[in-house]
């Protein structure tokens, strides 16, 4: 890996990765599938916004890419969404801080990138045909939206209840061995997932999310924690909610054919 090579998409995909890239199916337990139904209904009741921090350290060589950050997203509808995003990384070669801002305008995917420090700024843009045309997972990892990603995460883990305190039921489950090489970053040195194990925490009143981890070691590789979700009136929402608009003199990059080649891969 290298360190200050899109370290903002190296990082989000670290987080998609581990968490998304999972093979092996599995049966949801009955409470399991209560608090799925839950969060459906929790997420059916959008507009919505939700924050949520972020940790990840990630092991580089000799060294570790320590990141962490803050995140807002309102949610409308799979097609009506936006994230902000601002994260400080520090690895051997210094600190970094990066934000990102990822707009679902109902036809198109906007994402908006910048590193100061490296006076780097870059837009994209692919069509939401093309984004849903991808793998769940691919799609999961460009919304980072919470409920798809508890959605397949109960698809293909087996979790088991081990803990119910303060309102909330946390669930831990395995990365088999099989589901560990299956990792695009199982190569970085000094990573073991041999004893990997992905915790989730929801309130068992509504289900929402309050707590997504993987732990290595017994220790948190990467853990994401969720604010109260707050709901807002749809008609409320200023005109141009989910509007975006590139900066004068910042050259658009169009994704859909990379994206559509990516599809194709998957299909295979």
């Amino acid at each position: 890996m290298h360190s200050h090579r899109h370290p903002i998409r190296m990082t989000v995909a670290v987080l998609a990765t581990v968490l998304l890239a999972l093979a092996a199916p599995a049966a949801p337990t009955d409470e399991a599938k209560g608090l799925l139904d839950k969060l459906t209904k929790l997420f059916d009741r959008a507009p919505l916004r939700i924050n949520w921090t972020m940790e990840i350290n990630v092991p580089i060589g000799e060294g570790t890419m320590a990141s962490t950050g803050q995140g807002e997203q309102l949610y409308a509808d799979p097609n009506h969404q936006k994230l902000d995003l601002s994260m400080t990384m520090s690895s051997p070669q210094g600190e970094m801080k990066m934000t990102m801002k990822s707009v679902y305008d109902g036809s198109a995917m906007w994402t908006e990138m910048a590193m100061p420090k490296m006076g780097m700024r870059q837009v994209s843009r692919a069509s939401l045909d093309v984004v849903h045309s991808l793998g769940e997972a691919a799609q999961e990892a460009q919304s980072m939206d919470p409920r798809a990603m508890i959605e397949r995460l109960f698809r293909v883990v087996q979790f088991e209840v081990v803990g119910r305190d303060e309102g909330k039921i946390t669930l831990e489950g395995p990365l088999t061995a099989e589901v560990a090489k299956s990792l695009n970053f199982g190569s970085a040195p000094g990573m073991d997932l041999t004893d990997a194990r992905i915790r989730l925490s929801l309130d068992s009143g509504n289900g929402q999310p309050r707590e997504m981890s993987v732990l290595s070691g017994g220790s948190p590789l990467i853990s994401m924690h969720y604010g109260d979700i707050e709901f807002v009136d749809r008609d409320s929402l200023p005109a141009g909610t989910f509007s975006y608009s590139p900066p004068d003199g910042i050259q658009v990059n169009d994704m859909d054919e990379m994206l559509k080649k990516m599809a194709a891969k998957d299909g295979e």
